[in-house]
């Protein structure tokens, strides 16, 4: 993690998703920027945090810890997303472990300074209520979609979710891998099923493999068999 001095940037920012219109001066003066670089940590199962963020570049990868120490993917989340609107307000331990896909920019709000000045704004309660019930639409229907799509959907979705819009444009795109084993956990199959499914993929010439990456050779392809399902 980075703080970013950088004042201009995060009046942009403010400006561009309309926070201005959510807070006082007193709480816009009071926010802070960081940068989380690729994998970095944001929030981890079972710890308190000291922030409240606004996600406002890049995309983030959320998953849900089982009871039995398995992961499970839940969604990845887009600018504008705000997370800790869970734990901070209802003083709770965070409960999923978030990641950045790329290096993302958040804007961070004290927790503390949260809960003394913002509870009692009805504007940034009707901004609260508002995310909340769109992410519990959006988890919902992607636990559901967990257990009712295939495989091969869910890999095609994953992939497309963590390539980036820079290669997206270009229709190819180069994916760092991830250890297959970590990836087929998230997905909740074995590493065996996923074998099957990239070994169908390569067959069909939808994605290759060079230098430990996977290269998507027919993004059309990919997105239709994907049904962007973790978007």
């Amino acid at each position: 993690m980075k703080k970013i001095n950088d004042v201009n940037l995060i009046d942009s920012y403010i400006k561009k998703f309309g926070i201005v219109k959510i807070f006082e001066q007193e709480i816009l003066k009071s926010l802070e920027l960081f940068e989380f670089c690729q994998g970095e940590l944001i929030y981890a199962p079972g710890e308190d945090i000291e922030y409240f963020y606004f996600l406002v570049k890049g995309k983030l990868k959320i998953l849900f810890n089982l009871s039995n120490g398995r992961r499970l993917l839940l969604r990845f989340s887009n600018p504008f997303s705000i997370i800790g609107d869970v734990e901070v307000p209802g003083k709770l331990k965070v409960k999923t472990e978030i990641s950045p896909v790329d290096n993302a920019h958040l804007l961070a709000l004290p927790k503390n300074l949260m809960r003394e000045k913002c509870l009692d704004n009805p504007k940034f309660l009707n901004f609260l209520v508002e995310n909340l019930s769109y992410k519990l639409y959006t988890t919902s229907n992607s636990m559901a979609l967990n257990l009712s799509y295939p495989l091969k959907a869910r890999f095609a979705s994953y992939l497309i979710s963590i390539s980036s819009d820079e290669f997206m444009k270009r229709r190819v795109e180069e994916i760092r891998s991830t250890k297959l084993t970590e990836i087929s956990e998230i997905l909740g199959c074995s590493y065996r099923q996923l074998s099957r499914v990239i070994k169908k993929l390569k067959e069909e010439k939808i994605i290759s493999f060079e230098d430990k990456k996977i290269i998507i050779e027919d993004f059309e392809k990919l997105k239709n068999i994907s049904g962007e399902l973790y978007e």
